[in-house]
């Protein structure tokens, strides 16, 4: 009997990822950009280094540059190698399509298609300078992305179905036009002189009538996600698992081009669920310090989270713990590899003092650190799926240095958590209710204590504070705090405390 695919699933109001029938949490990260591009070099200097970190899945490029290097000639053994590398590891994989577009250019392009420039023509400035970033509004491009695609997941299907090693793929990566806010090529021209299709979500007649100011924008959103409806068509033809894009975050100065000019960010997301309704969700790169923000942003228009890259420093590290307290699916920082990889001896001073300074911090300490929330919440795993269906999650992070800390309201009692300042990761957390006064608190850097509602005057203590830890999601006590130790505090590295109260009469 066939197994069951993964797939998207909504369970009491909450996406859930469904792999071999069970929900499943990706512990993720994602590897940098080349790393994928060869088996031997995953082998000696990426595997062995990810082995620490307690994932359970790996977010890795197909290129297509490699994969059909001659047009309609296709290499499979690289895509292979990294399945049977996976399998062995014990992980699963999230596949990226290094497809026509990679972070506002066409670096993935195979050569025939950068080089044939009549029959795969790129985007144009408003003074009809080519940019280095095949047209969306070119057919042949994509129907030639669609093909190549296509032909991947036959082989996945092919190759993999039994395994199931491969449970989702991103379409693209950080898609858009860099540095303009339009293309100006014939083909865009046509589009944008004829009528808003009726697809599109405030469509009025002529794209200025529909959209202002914003018209040629929204032009690119269209353009962008209906090519990547036609490459997820003909993927998920063959082979259907969930497919999803994700995006370059709008940033300062806020100019379209200062980021991909149709990239999938967050107030165009229902552009994209009306142009592309085989993209299962789009997904935030998260390099910006409110991280909550955007987890609010990218919940609206029931979109699942998903964080797909996240940036690799400590102190925003504990947006894990935040993240699947939201109800996120994964959360995968970049660069995952860099974490526990030692420095090459005998380099030149200069050159090491350069290597650390490229990795902004003692990513050892980071590695930890998502290394202690990833092993924790594993064995949570069970019990956060049936309490985020309950709705019985309450997260927190300090959005601000000048954030003191947060009350929340659990049923009949306020817990009211303090932020401490430390050099390591932001305070950040979540608490799971279990009813009638008992709490589990996860997090790290807060401190914590209960109190009775507001017109309720009976003290509150506390029976048990337990540490602990999860294993299958049950509750394994290992201190029983009392005495001078008789407090709520969760320090740098993420920790569990277990909580049960009761009212002094």
């Amino acid at each position: 009997m066939t197994k069951k695919l993964p797939c998207l699933e909504k369970t009491d109001g909450r996406w859930q990822l469904t792999v071999d029938g069970r929900p499943m949490l990706l512990f993720s990260g994602e590897l940098h950009n080349s790393s994928a591009s060869s088996a031997e070099y995953m082998d000696e200097q990426v595997w062995p280094y990810l082995r620490p970190l307690h994932m359970n899945a790996v977010i890795l490029p197909v290129y297509w540059q490699l994969l059909e290097p001659r047009e309609g000639e296709f290499d499979f053994s690289l895509v292979d190698a990294l399945i049977g590398q996976a399998r062995r590891e014990g992980v699963r994989l999230v596949l990226l399509w290094f497809g026509l577009w990679k972070n506002g250019e066409s670096t993935y392009a195979p050569d025939w298609v950068k080089l044939d420039q009549e029959r795969f023509f790129w985007a144009r400035d408003s003074h009809g300078q080519a940019i280095f970033t095949i047209s969306p509004f070119c057919e042949e491009a994509i129907s030639a992305d669609a093909r190549a695609f296509a032909r991947l997941m036959r082989h996945i299907r092919e190759t993999d179905q039994a395994e199931q090693t491969v449970v989702m793929i991103q379409l693209e990566n950080e898609i858009g036009t860099l540095g303009i806010e339009r293309d100006y090529s014939e083909a865009a021209q046509r589009v944008y002189e004829a009528e808003v299709p009726a697809v599109m979500p405030g469509a009025r007649g002529a794209w200025a009538a529909s959209y202002g100011e914003q018209a040629p924008i929204y032009l690119m959103e269209y353009a962008y996600a209906s090519a990547v409806e036609r490459i997820a068509r003909a993927g998920q033809a063959e082979y259907a698992l969930p497919m999803f894009v994700n995006a370059w975050l709008e940033k300062f100065p806020w100019r379209p081009g200062t980021w991909p000019c149709g990239c999938p960010v967050a107030r165009f997301i229902p552009v994209w669920q009306a142009c592309a309704p085989s993209v299962a969700f789009t997904a935030p790169d998260v390099y910006v310090s409110d991280f909550a923000g955007v987890c609010e942003a990218y919940t609206a228009h029931d979109n699942p989270l998903f964080i797909p890259e996240h940036r690799q420093d400590l102190k925003h590290m504990s947006d894990v713990l935040y993240a699947y307290g939201m109800g996120a699916l994964c959360f995968a920082p970049f660069g995952l590899e860099d974490f526990f990889t030692p420095l090459p001896e005998g380099l030149p001073y200069d050159c090491r003092q350069q290597a650390l300074a490229n990795r902004k911090t003692a990513l050892p300490d980071v590695g930890a650190y998502l290394a202690g929330a990833y092993q924790l919440l594993a064995g949570l795993e069970p019990l956060l799926h049936r309490a985020l269906r309950e709705n019985r999650v309450h997260p927190f992070i300090r959005r601000s240095e000048h954030e003191p800390g947060v009350e929340l309201k659990l049923g009949e009692y306020r817990l009211r958590l303090t932020y401490q300042d430390a050099q390591g990761p932001r305070a950040a957390g979540f608490v799971i209710d279990n009813g009638n006064g008992d709490f589990f608190l996860i997090g790290s850097n807060v401190t914590g204590a209960f109190f009775g509602l507001y017109d309720d005057p009976r003290p509150v203590r506390a029976l048990v504070i337990e540490e602990g830890t999860f294993e299958e999601g049950r509750w394994k006590r290992c201190r029983l705090l009392n005495g001078d130790e008789n407090s709520l505090r969760l320090c740098a590295m993420p920790e569990a405390v277990h909580v049960r109260l009761f009212r002094q009469m």
